[in-house]
């Protein structure tokens, strides 16, 4: 749905320690896997974890169409694996992805068979605990993803005919598919305690616009080795920064330069409502938000109200460009590391568009409010 960090595999490669609680067949040398495909039988295969901005990539070559890597996961581990091609894909943000037609399965420390006839979509992957585990994940979100498909279409037609009223109607359906896709997800985790694959599908999903009481709820389902988890703790994190961020809380004061490389601080907007709005250039559903955000700027902006830009661009001609093409007349500011921004890290940003509302003396009055919703409570606060 509509989230930029959508196609954020959140996985990592292949160095460390071989403790495996999740599988029977564990191997304490690490893991092995052995394919074999039908329609190469020669040229390279490509296997690739990732985390976060981060990639680590190992290939081999096909011989008598049969291939082999080894190695070693600290806890079950999700990976994407190709044929062909080698060059991982680079998105708008900067950010680098696996190959978009890649294999994705668990990686445990012990023997895993590919079997690759026609095409890698049609591979087939032994049996073991994490990986059946996701093949009955990848099941119960597939009408999700299909419900999404449509609805980017949907907005790809609104968004050619300029037509606001669908983009908002759009808007609400959108977001009613990420709370039913969300509450799925819980379920099937809650349900699964103690497999690593249920903490790593909370993060995929659940961390982009987080829900403090779901997250707390699943987390505490958890049994102490899955909390303990990568996974684990990267959803403890986002629960302790959404807890500290929460409405009643200060803000978290930052420096960050501007356009013309000037430091900009929070702190020095005090004294004013500030809404401190993140996006970026090349984020659709940003620009989408854009013409709101100018509009409500425009009607607040002599009543003790600003706003500060919060870029997760990479390209600094994309971001000023934006901003002229866009007239967003407010102060912006970036360290142009997309999303390794450290303000966006801060603030536990998974998803764009996202903002705060902060009243004068910087505490946390609101948050994510989108569109008609921010008109609203302006409206209150600045009567």
């Amino acid at each position: 749905m509509k989230k930029t960090l959508l196609f954020a595999f959140v996985t990592s490669l292949i160095i460390g320690g071989c403790h495996n609680g999740n599988s029977s067949q564990s191997n304490a040398g690490g893991f092995t896997i052995q394919g074999t495909i039908s329609t190469m039988d020669s040229g390279w295969v490509y296997l690739q974890r990732q985390d976060s901005s981060d990639i680590t990539q190992d290939s081999t070559q096909i011989a008598d169409h049969k291939f082999s890597f080894t190695g070693k996961v600290t806890e079950p581990t999700l990976y994407h694996l190709w044929a062909g091609k080698g060059a991982y894909y680079v998105g708008h943000s900067g950010r680098k992805y696996s190959n978009p037609k890649a294999l994705t399965f668990f990686v445990e420390d012990t023997t895993i068979q590919i079997t690759i006839q026609d095409s890698i979509n049609k591979a087939v992957v032994s049996s073991s605990p994490s990986e059946d585990l996701y093949v009955a994940y990848k099941k119960i979100v597939t009408p999700f993803d299909a419900k999404g498909d449509a609805l980017d279409a949907c907005y790809e037609k609104a968004d050619a005919h300029k037509d606001k009223t669908v983009t908002d109607s759009l808007d609400k359906v959108s977001a009613q598919v990420d709370k039913d896709e969300n509450a799925t997800i819980a379920s099937f985790a809650e349900g699964n305690p103690n497999a690593i694959i249920s903490a790593w599908a909370v993060t995929s999903h659940m961390l982009y616009v987080p829900d403090l009481d779901a997250l707390n709820k699943v987390y505490a389902s958890f049994s102490p080795a899955v909390q303990q988890s990568s996974y684990g703790v990267r959803i403890k994190r986002i629960i302790d920064i959404k807890q500290r961020l929460g409405v009643g809380q200060m803000a978290l004061d930052f420096t960050l330069n501007d356009t013309a490389s000037q430091p900009v601080s929070l702190s020095s907007l005090h004294g004013k409502y500030v809404l401190v709005d993140f996006w970026a250039s090349w984020c659709p559903d940003c620009r989408r938000e854009n013409p709101n955000v100018v509009r409500i700027y425009n009607k607040f902006k002599n009543k003790n109200f600003t706003i500060l830009g919060v870029s997760l661009d990479t390209k600094k001609a994309n971001w000023v460009k934006a901003i002229h093409d866009e007239e967003l007349a407010w102060m912006q500011v970036s360290d142009l590391k997309g999303w390794e921004n450290s303000i966006a890290k801060m603030y536990a940003i998974k998803s764009i568009p996202a903002n705060y509302l902060l009243d004068p003396d910087g505490k946390i009055i609101a948050h994510n409010l989108m569109g008609a919703d921010l008109e609203k409570e302006l409206q209150t606060v600045l009567k």
